[in-house]
């Protein structure tokens, strides 16, 4: 049986592949895998990014970013460190009150889109994650 990373690299691509035809989303756990033939090159690190920095704020990427883009706010900086990437894509993932993961999603053509992808393969593997 897979494990829950695998799962969610199949589902939620899956899931936006039948909602947008022809749109290059890729998820975090795909990194090994390559990338899809219609993304861009820096996909797979942007997807990587997300889950890195949804995982260490414990919140959304979006969430993250409202704050982060208004002028003097205490997050302005965060844009700039290592790694961080704060657009839409990236989600945690919690189970049994615990963070136990991430998901980042990335190359659907906004990150709204991209926030959706990642919420479907998580809501895909959520039954698997209760402890």
């Amino acid at each position: 049986m897979p494990n829950a990373a695998e799962r969610i690299s199949r589902l939620s691509p899956a899931f936006c592949r039948t909602r947008r035809p022809g749109s290059c989303l890729v998820p975090r756990a795909l990194r090994r895998r390559g990338r899809g033939r219609r993304c861009g090159a820096h996909t797979v690190d942007a997807a990587i990014g997300k889950a890195r920095t949804a995982a260490s704020w414990r919140e959304s990427t979006t969430s993250i970013a409202g704050r982060a883009v208004k002028p003097g706010s205490a997050d302005e900086a965060i844009v700039h460190l290592p790694g961080v990437v704060v657009i839409g894509g990236g989600m945690p993932i919690e189970a049994g009150g615990q963070r136990v993961g991430a998901n980042g999603m990335s190359g659907a053509p906004n990150g709204a889109n991209n926030d959706t992808c990642a919420k479907a393969g998580i809501a895909a593997i959520e039954g698997g994650l209760a402890f």
